[in-house]
């Protein structure tokens, strides 16, 4: 019983979102610290598409949520596809619909990545951010200059004027002070 409680089911979606993966992009776009590229709302379940239009393979992950695949190019996906996902290969002209749900965590300064899980891909910008937020929350999502020990001066979030408490510089994400010799130190 609890587990059917917990279940995704496709009519609840609200919204769907398209991801298209090609070159080093992700629905045209480089990763770019200055921009949240998406912004959903705690408790929504959602749609989102996602291939790769190109001869070449990607996997598509997406933080702090699990999804259900519904389709692989309109068919139920296969065995090996059943269950709860962060991460899903895309074969190559071939669309995925993932049906995602939104259920904590909600922080309009801190994002959350989408990203080509294939380490050159994600290296050479082939990620996006979201935010996940409470309903009234969406004027509170801007960005602002912040520090990074990795890359000098890059883009944060701030929320109503102040930087975000919690903001980790990219790269060192668990350490309030960078490794002895790593770039930027």
């Amino acid at each position: 019983m609890a587990a059917e409680a917990d279940a995704l089911h496709e009519v609840a979606a609200v919204r769907t979102r398209s991801f298209v993966l090609e070159g080093r992009e992700i629905t045209g776009k480089r990763m770019d610290m200055s921009r949240i590229d998406e912004v959903v709302h705690v408790g929504d379940t959602e749609i989102w598409e996602v291939h790769s239009s190109q001869p070449i393979p990607h996997s598509f992950h997406i933080h702090d949520v699990q999804f259900r695949i519904l389709t692989v190019d309109g068919s139920a996906p296969p065995p090996q596809l059943a269950g709860p996902k962060d991460t899903v290969y895309l074969m190559p002209n071939v669309r995925y619909r993932l049906l995602v749900r939104f259920e904590d965590y909600t922080d309009p300064a801190l994002p959350y990545m989408y990203h080509c899980h294939m380490l050159l891909h994600e290296d050479e910008g082939m990620m996006g951010q979201f935010v996940v937020i409470e309903p009234g929350q969406e004027d509170q999502v801007r960005v602002v200059e912040t520090r990074s020990w990795r890359f000098g001066w890059c883009n944060g979030l701030e929320v109503s004027g102040r930087r975000a408490p919690e903001a980790r510089p990219t790269g060192f994400p668990n350490l309030r002070d960078p490794p002895h010799g790593s770039v930027g130190s």
